[in-house]
């Protein structure tokens, strides 16, 4: 099927529906096709379906002109199922051009950029009903797929219908990072089948003739390598190298930053576990070294001295405020591990609060006294109590302890979550040109 639809909604829906309120205000704001799924027995018709030149442009006005007018919470519930309803579309068309398979990754950049940017609205409760982290994540996952689909149709074309090695390396790259929370097996299964069809589309192969990769290809597979080296570090249980290789994730590779951002909660608490196996009981175990070792030293947004609490005296500090100690001492007592101050006495956490009012109230000249009292506190682990994640446990609760253990993002990968700034960085991180990125990775 070819479709014929020419407007942004077939003309029944144009007569029939109440427009959003992201189709209001101004012709620069049409009607956009809503979602809908088929009935049985219910012909598709030619006229409702758009074709390939229309969806491109849908495409471009949800994530140029919509992402722009205003607020994320209000935004992405309109976004996401238009954008649903846009790949519907392809799909009925059988659509196979690197046009359509950029749209589709340009979908799943804004799903993965989505789910890190509102995990900060969803955690504070500053919108109704926030994120669905679940329903989001599907939808990565049906856009990567078909971009996938859609690419390896490409590859086996040959010719000059191959897709551009950018392309490719990015849709495998995040097909992999998303896989990592799978069971072991099916994750490694994943790492072997994306090597293959990144091979299938030459992207680590050069123009023919066995000589030297041609340039695109190279900078394509090097930043295919950014994603497959802390991937396999995941496999490998080596816990502390992802964290480090997550943590140095080039500041240019925004996206790829975001998709390793959910799994840095459950590569710390394995860490936890693995320390609580390794370390003697009678041993104390230093909160700075914990802080670097389960890669806290980077802080929060803002890290000691930032923007003191607005709160009533006695309130807790918001997590903006918290330094890379009380994290770490945090995400610890999360996980049942006793944390000890000066003298072996253990840590209550109001006392931990109260040490953290003091370290914010003095900013960057926190006291003698106070910066000896983080300095003692040490983790003692106890054998005879477990912590709750192992790392041969099977990922099913994976997604309720991201939200446990870390539910705020925690740097500034796209500023203020209610903020026009953090749109237009979102905006831009979405819609980067392929060469500009896999640039950034030579």
């Amino acid at each position: 099927m070819r479709g014929t639809c020419a407007t942004f909604a077939p003309p029944h829906e144009l007569q029939t529906r109440i427009r959003h309120r992201c189709e209001e205000g101004t012709a620069s704001f049409p009607v956009v096709k809503a979602f809908s799924r088929s009935a049985a027995g219910v012909e598709i018709r030619a006229p409702d379906v758009r074709p390939e030149s229309v969806l491109l442009a849908v495409v471009d006005h949800l994530l140029g002109a919509v992402l722009r007018r205003g607020d994320m919470a209000l935004r992405d519930g309109f976004i996401a199922d238009r954008l649903r309803a846009a790949r519907v579309d392809g799909s009925v068309q059988q659509l196979r051009s690197a046009g359509w398979a950029q749209a589709l990754l340009r979908m799943a950049r804004y799903h993965v950029a989505a789910g890190y940017l509102m995990s900060e609205v969803r955690a504070a409760g500053e919108a109704a009903g926030g994120l669905d982290a679940v329903s989001n994540d599907q939808r990565c996952g049906e856009a990567l797929d078909n971009a996938a689909e859609v690419v390896g149709a490409l590859a086996a074309r040959g010719g000059g219908g191959a897709p551009p090695p950018a392309l490719a390396a990015e849709v495998h790259a995040l097909r992999l990072l998303r896989a990592l929370t799978a069971p072991g097996e099916v994750a490694a299964g994943i790492v072997r089948v994306t090597s293959k069809q990144l091979h299938a589309c030459r992207c680590g192969g050069g123009g023919g003739g066995g000589g030297a990769p041609a340039a695109p290809a190279a900078a394509a597979f090097a930043r295919w390598r950014l994603a497959l080296a802390p991937a396999l570090a995941w496999l490998g249980g080596r816990w502390g190298e992802f964290l480090r290789l997550a943590g140095g994730m080039p500041p240019g590779e925004p996206i790829f930053r975001a998709a390793l951002h959910p799994l840095l909660p459950l590569a710390r608490a394995r860490l936890l576990a693995a320390l609580n196996e390794a370390v003697p009981r009678a041993l104390p175990f230093p909160l700075a070294a914990a802080e670097r070792a389960l890669a806290f030293t980077g802080g929060s947004r803002s890290a000691a001295g930032g923007r003191r609490s607005g709160g009533s005296e006695g309130a807790p500090p918001h997590i903006e405020e918290e330094p890379p100690w009380f994290r770490a001492a945090r995400f610890a007592v999360q996980l049942r591990v006793e944390v000890r101050g000066e003298g072996g006495a253990p840590t209550t956490a109001d006392g931990l609060f109260a040490l953290l009012r003091e370290w914010l109230a003095a900013g960057e000249g926190a006291s003698e006294r106070t910066r000896a009292a983080v300095a003692a506190l040490a983790l003692h682990f106890n054998k005879a109590a477990p912590l709750p994640l192992r790392p041969e446990e099977a990922a099913g609760a994976d997604l309720k302890l991201r939200v446990a253990l870390c539910p705020l993002r925690e740097d500034a990968f796209l500023g203020s979550a209610a903020g026009a700034a953090s749109a237009a960085a979102l905006e831009s991180a979405i819609n980067a040109p392929l060469e500009v990125v896999a640039g950034s990775a030579q």
